[in-house]
């Protein structure tokens, strides 16, 4: 199961599904404007969804449509920058994972504090890009593929000029 993000252009779809394309198509038949897939997590179930129902729920618009705003383009640009930003992170990741026990917490830290680490030796001058040799990026998408997926950036779906747009 999938949670996605999708848009109309105008509003933001939080749902699950098992195929987040496939879901699109459905909902496009009975829609006038362009459904486009913003963004999904896969091998997620009904708790993320649940929870981000209710961490956005003074955005609802109406059912599981939202406004856009600042705070879920934030959530979807997450990025494991620094610890602190982490431990939120990780905050959502326990209240939705904590059942499975599929990842020991020290790992996960030990994890989270290498990749930033990593991202902090790579950082440029002014501190605005990373730069590094080529094995360097290599350790850096290694560890960042080492923790689950909720903690990595979503990859945009779709062009940056509908993403300003619809978050502006």
């Amino acid at each position: 199961m999938a949670v996605y993000f999708i848009t109309d252009g105008e509003y933001i779809k939080i749902g699950k599904a098992k195929d987040p394309y496939k879901r699109v198509k459905d909902i496009q038949v009975g829609n006038a404007r362009e459904i486009i897939l913003l963004a999904y997590y896969k091998d997620y179930n009904n708790k993320l969804e649940r929870y981000l129902h209710k961490r956005f729920s003074h955005l609802k618009v109406k059912g599981e449509w939202y406004k856009p705003s600042k705070e879920i383009k934030r959530f979807l640009e997450y990025r494991c920058n620094n610890y602190e930003l982490f431990k939120e992170r990780f905050f959502v990741y326990d209240k939705i994972q904590h059942q499975y026990q599929t990842w020991d917490i020290q790992d996960l830290f030990q994890n989270a504090r290498r990749l930033i680490h990593i991202k902090d030796s790579m950082k440029s001058s002014n501190g605005r890009f990373i730069q590094g040799s080529p094995s360097m990026f290599v350790r850096l998408w290694q560890q960042e593929d080492s923790l689950p997926e909720i903690f990595k950036p979503i990859k945009w779906k779709q062009n940056s000029e509908l993403i300003n747009t619809l978050f502006k």
